[in-house]
């Protein structure tokens, strides 16, 4: 039999939503092997918010999960995430068109832009880089100098 390289795939790595991702990181830093997590429903006597966010997960997508824990996984990404990689892009697209005299394809994105920072401000939701300014750390914020370090 021969078999080629094109035929041996790697297993696939599941891409999951965050906060089970996150949830996951937790409880391996507490030591947790993977033959618990395939069974994670017995150790939720007390209703731990960790493990009944990765237990709910399971339930509704149990090949998903134990290919995640076996395989390795990937994280989903969050809504505000996806907002701003599309408004950065359409941004850019923005640029582009200025740069090369699409008034039409300016126009578009433009509004595009506006609509989405309206809508965000109508329904109160502050994301950085789109609605609001990009975060930024003081220069005095970066570093904390206790009471003995000021001489």
């Amino acid at each position: 039999m021969n078999v080629t390289k094109d035929a041996i795939k790697p297993p696939a790595r599941p891409t999951i939503p965050r906060e089970v991702a996150e949830a996951i990181e937790y409880l391996r830093t507490k030591q947790w092997p993977d033959a618990d997590f395939l069974n994670v429903g017995r150790y939720n006597h007390y209703g731990h918010p960790k493990i009944t966010v990765i237990e709910a997960y399971q339930q509704t997508n149990p090949v998903e999960y134990a290919a995640a824990i076996v395989n390795g996984y990937g994280t989903e990404q969050t809504a505000e995430e996806r907002i701003r990689l599309r408004y950065k892009d359409a941004e850019i697209s923005r640029r582009i068109s200025v740069r090369f005299g699409d008034f039409a394809a300016v126009d578009k994105y433009s509004a595009y832009l506006t609509g989405v920072r309206g809508v965000l401000d109508d329904l109160g939701v502050k994301i950085p880089g789109v609605n609001v300014p990009e975060a930024s750390v003081p220069p005095e914020a970066e570093t904390e100098v206790d009471a003995d370090d000021r001489r």
